[in-house]
């Protein structure tokens, strides 16, 4: 069995804690003969440096491809936007023939090329509920948000009722409540805008539909009643990492259109007591959903139906209430989160070529979920 790590965008806080440790698995795994990674240098926070490849040399059954001059490589925005481009690099791949391909990239395309069984590497977050961030799940089609196969219930509806009653506990401040605390009128229909990390080294931000922040704000502003007020979070690695001194003198000669909620669980109680969310990218739909709070979708994919997304701008109502737009189906919503946190959870510290495979094909055994379970029940806050 061949394993390939396919990893133009991998930063080196992944490479280190999510990609090293099931690199370890499978070397010390019987089933493996070849495991193959293709990365290339670090640029704009992507890639890796000797340091992180170095306590690799080791493992006997890794293959380190390293995309760099070497290769031809002129610009390294070739290999982390159309790895296709660099002349070889695909026909490299099928000389390697990989049984299974784990992937972590922006370039949907060059993937789609690849033969056996390819999967894209994403992160497990689902919030409310509380994950580590070295989770993982082995995603299809990513950005596809809700989508979850047919197939029989009863393992999805006992995963659901266990992570159910995990949920954070009950009752929640009501919707007044929640608003007084993160200072909004009861009085105004509110928006919530949770926005996109936007560092260089996130090379996803190609496929969002709503841009950067300044000029989405423009777009809402320009399409909503000026009655509607835009309740703006920032992404906590913005903050960070991200000069965003632009942007927030301009949120601020806006006026009472806007307001930046910087509280640090913004994001989640604004899915409580907002008019509705809109998303894109970001994984904050799982909240809105969760909470029952309709959902503006501006993203080129298509939500699962069971969310009840409004699809693009031009769907929205211009003064949004939350009384008269759909919300997620309950139901569905919690199979969801069941089949998500339940079945596909993968913990790279506790991971062989078995257990990939079965979350690979959706294939989890009994033992797959109860640890996922166990483990999520161990997240949550007491």
């Amino acid at each position: 069995m061949k394993v390939l790590f396919y990893l133009p965008v991998i930063t080196p806080w992944w490479f280190v804690h999510i990609i090293t440790p099931v690199l370890r698995a499978l070397d010390g795994d019987g089933a493996v003969a070849q495991v193959h990674v293709i990365v290339a240098p670090l640029w704009r926070g992507t890639g890796i440096t000797p340091q992180h490849w170095q306590p690799l040399a080791g493992l006997t059954k890794l293959r380190l491809h390293l995309i760099d001059l070497a290769w031809g490589v002129t610009a390294c925005a070739d290999f982390r936007e159309d790895g296709a481009r660099i002349s070889g690099l695909v026909d490299l791949i099928d000389t390697i023939a990989p049984d299974l391909t784990l992937v972590r990239s922006a370039d949907l395309a060059t993937p789609a090329r690849f033969a056996g069984c390819t999967r894209f590497i994403t992160e497990a977050a689902a919030g409310p509920f509380v994950t580590d961030p070295r989770w993982i799940v082995l995603e299809h089609r990513p950005f596809h948000h809700g989508h979850r196969p047919d197939g029989p219930l009863a393992m999805v509806d006992g995963c659901a009722d266990a992570v159910v009653q995990m949920a954070p506990p009950a009752p929640q401040p009501g919707i007044a409540a929640t608003r007084a605390g993160l200072g909004l009128p009861m009085d105004r229909p509110v928006l919530a805008v949770p926005l996109h990390y936007e560092h260089e080294e996130n090379f996803y931000l190609r496929h969002a539909a709503s841009g950067p922040a300044p000029g989405l704000i423009a777009r809402l502003l320009d399409h909503f009643d000026a009655r509607v007020l835009l309740a703006i979070t920032d992404h906590p690695l913005n903050r960070l990492h991200v000069d965003r001194g632009d942007l927030y003198r301009m949120l601020d000669a806006l006026g009472d259109r806007v307001q930046l909620c910087t509280q640090d669980d913004a994001t989640a109680r604004l899915a409580r007591c907002a008019d509705a969310m809109v998303c894109d990218l970001s994984k904050c739909w799982s909240l809105a959903a969760w909470y029952g709070t309709p959902v503006m979708h501006l993203g080129h994919w298509p939500m699962a139906d069971w969310v009840h997304a409004l699809p693009g701008l031009s769907a929205c109502p211009p003064l949004p209430r939350r009384a008269d737009l759909p919300a997620a189906d309950p139901a569905e919503c919690r199979r969801w989160f069941g089949w998500h946190l339940g079945t596909r959870l993968l913990r790279p510290d506790h991971c062989d070529l078995a257990m990939l495979l079965r979350l690979a094909d959706g294939t989890p055994d009994e033992a797959d979920i109860a640890a996922n379970l166990a483990a999520l029940r161990a997240a949550q806050p007491a």
